[in-house]
């Protein structure tokens, strides 16, 4: 296989962010719960990840054919929404910082 037999379309690139953005919002909502909770490790550690993150629970897939901004906006809502459902601290502010720590 090539190099040129690997390349992306950009659909599949954009899904692919989205993705990451996932996974990244739930690991960056455990660090921040960390600091909170002052433990190097909680209770809750990989349970926070895997049940914030849709793509590790429940394999989501963003919507097909869409544009890069429809897909961000579809994880963001999935993020927040799986943060005021299933998480031990359900804080809109928190689930907002966690949100802005990502973007920097």
């Amino acid at each position: 296989m090539t190099i040129e037999e690997c390349k992306l379309d950009s659909d599949t690139k954009d899904s692919l962010l989205a993705v990451i953005v996932d996974i990244l919002y739930a690991y960056h909502y455990d660090l921040r719960m960390r600091g909170f909770t002052q433990a190097s490790n909680s209770s809750e550690t990989n349970l926070n990840i895997v049940k914030l993150s849709s793509t590790l629970s429940a394999f989501v897939e963003f919507p097909a054919h869409s544009s890069l901004e429809l897909k961000l906006r579809a994880t963001y809502v999935s993020c927040m929404r799986r943060a005021l459902c299933f998480t031990l601290y359900r804080s809109y502010d928190l689930a907002a910082k966690v949100f802005e720590d990502l973007i920097e």
